[in-house]
Order: C-alpha cells, then sequence, then structure tokens
C-alpha cells in the first residue's frame, strides 16, 4: 500500500490529551487499517481464512470467517475495496474491554466486487461510505479490526 494514497488523519483532543498517541503514529495506525482492509478482501477473494487472524479480532473476526464460509459455500464472493476521503481517530470506550481502542471515522467510496464461482467479475458497484472502523491490540502487537460501527 502507498501511505500517499491516505488523507492526512486527524486525532481528536481526546486523543492527544492521553499524550500517547501521536499525528505521526494515527497515520501509521490508518495504513495499518487500509493494510488490514486489503487482506480482509484477499481473504474473502480467495476464500482463504486463515489470512483474517493477522488483521483482525473478536466480533470483526468471527463476521469476516463467516463471510468467508459464505463462499466457501456458495463459490461467489463480494469483495470491498475502500478509497479514504477522511479519518478522523477517536477513543473508543468499550465496557469491560482492557486497552485501548481507536476508532477510525472513516468517510470515502467503497468499491464492491462481486465474483462468480468461475472468479470472473459479476458486477461491481462503487458507492459513498461512512463507517467508523474499530482497532486495538489485543495482543499488544499489530493493530488488529475489531469492529465496525455506523459514524456518530
Amino acid at each position: 500500500m502507498d501511505p500517499s494514497t491516505l488523507p492526512p488523519v486527524t486525532v481528536d483532543p481526546e486523543v492527544t490529551d492521553r499524550g500517547d498517541l501521536s499525528q505521526a503514529d494515527a497515520q501509521a495506525i490508518a495504513m495499518t487499517l487500509a493494510e488490514n482492509l486489503e487482506v480482509e478482501g484477499q481473504a474473502l477473494r480467495r476464500a482463504e481464512k486463515s489470512l483474517l487472524p493477522s488483521v483482525d479480532d473478536g466480533q470483526r473476526l468471527a463476521t469476516l470467517q463467516g463471510r468467508v464460509d459464505d463462499v466457501i459455500e456458495t463459490g461467489g464472493a463480494v469483495v470491498p475495496r475502500y478509497t479514504f476521503d477522511a479519518l478522523h481517530v477517536v477513543l473508543i470506550h468499550t465496557e469491560g474491554q482492557s486497552g485501548l481502542s481507536l476508532g477510525f471515522e472513516a468517510r470515502g467510496t467503497v468499491e464492491v466486487v462481486t465474483y462468480k464461482v468461475d472468479g470472473s467479475e459479476r458486477s461491481r458497484t462503487t458507492s459513498p461510505f461512512t463507517r467508523t472502523f474499530v482497532l486495538s491490540r489485543p495482543t499488544g502487537a499489530r493493530w488488529l479490526l475489531v469492529d465496525t460501527q455506523p459514524n456518530a
């Protein structure tokens, strides 16, 4: 992935007040978000669940594993590809969850390609989207996608 394809990330004051996330950190985590979404797309296209634990955890992992199961069952894949126009990082407060979770409030376009059983393209649509991608570091290492939410 080319970092220049991402917009500059804005950071909520609550995040900067904590003092543990710089602008450069936020931009780097946004790059990880884009990479994670790309790997999810590859997992769907190839019907390879084994790719998902390296980029997803929690509810997001369960959801994507179910989508890969659907691909295996039907032979057709629906693969989104996101282009970000704006990214704003906020803290996500989850009851009972330890550690820091970040929400990337995203706005842009999503291109959804549907593939037939034989791998050929059936359809392609492009539409605007707004969504918050929630990332966490459950193992303390790489930031993983753990959930998505509608933007507030």
